[in-house]
């Protein structure tokens, strides 16, 4: 299945494996699912994970890695 996680998602996911935005991204890194996104996601997410209270927080390389 593909699905789309939109930018405050997939920040959550990577902010917290054990929620539910994480298990989700849990099922992508297996296999399970698909993720899908565009450009615009993608750009959003560099820029947000970038932020001073969150750079600390989330490492450069997982949001490459996405």
């Amino acid at each position: 299945m593909r699905i789309l996680l939109d930018t405050n998602v997939l920040i959550s996911a990577l902010l917290s494996s054990s929620g539910p935005p994480g298990q989700l991204l849990s099922t992508v890194r297996q296999g399970r699912h698909v993720l899908i996104s565009s450009d615009y996601i993608a750009h959003e997410l560099r820029s947000v994970s970038g932020r001073p209270h969150l750079r600390s927080r989330i490492a450069s390389e997982e949001v490459e890695a996405l």
